[in-house]
């Protein structure tokens, strides 16, 4: 079982009137330009395994990296919560109901083309104190904001 505890696509409409072309997150995007880019055909899909208690500058690791993904115009990240997993040190980290501090597993997936994922891997190694990181080729057929209704 998967929980997703973030989401971000550059992919929404920003909605604001005369602004036709742009496809922002928000008025914070639109600041800075940030809109949707078209990518298809191969690709890397970026994994980070990371714990849900590891930190950036007092904040979530996983939300500082969702940050600095999309500050970097990245196509998208997605952040998926583990029930259960054990890494280097071969302790076992699983949900308990009634425990109150728990260190469950967190996987960030990124896909973009390998200039993009690779520009910002000196940050991400930088922010990491711990953790795994994958890449592999992935082949993209479809890549859209959705229909709004």
């Amino acid at each position: 079982m998967r929980k997703f505890i973030g989401y971000f696509r550059l992919a929404e409409a920003c909605q604001r009137p005369g602004c036709p072309v742009c496809r922002c997150v928000n008025d914070d995007s639109h600041a800075t330009g940030l809109a949707m880019r078209q990518i298809k055909g191969e690709q890397v899909l970026m994994r980070i395994f990371i714990g849900q208690t590891d930190r950036w500058e007092r904040k979530p690791l996983y939300s500082a990296l969702l940050e600095l993904f999309r500050s970097k115009g990245l196509a998208g990240a997605t952040v998926i919560q583990g029930v259960a997993g054990f890494g280097p040190d071969s302790i076992v980290h699983e949900f308990h109901l009634l425990r109150l501090s728990q260190d469950l597993p967190v996987v960030i997936e990124v896909v973009d083309s390998e200039e993009h994922i690779d520009s910002v891997l000196g940050e991400v190694d930088r922010m990491m104190s711990g953790g795994l990181i994958t890449m592999e080729k992935v082949r993209v057929i479809y890549y859209d904001r959705g229909a709004k209704p």
